[in-house]
């Protein structure tokens, strides 16, 4: 059972950075041409309204974007 669970995990955390690096990808495309980016949409726009939605919720958003933070930055798990 442990062993499916790791494996559930591994692939959970392969397809949640491949998610990340499309997600930049979309953003650095978006700011070369200038506007939304076919298959990508408006990535910096959405970006903006999480933000801003974040801004507005206070603590709250605070911890969320700490937790976003944490999540981006810890170690991943050996391959």
């Amino acid at each position: 059972m442990s062993a499916i669970i790791d494996t559930l995990r591994r692939v959970i955390v392969r397809i949640i950075e491949f998610a990340v690096l499309l997600a930049a990808l979309g953003f650095l495309l978006q700011l070369l041409y200038g506007g939304p980016v076919p298959f990508f949409g408006d990535i910096l726009g959405n970006l903006i309204a999480i933000i801003a939605a974040l801004e507005t919720s206070g603590f709250i958003g605070l911890v969320a974007a700490g937790v976003v933070v944490w999540l981006l930055m810890r170690k991943t798990a050996p391959h």
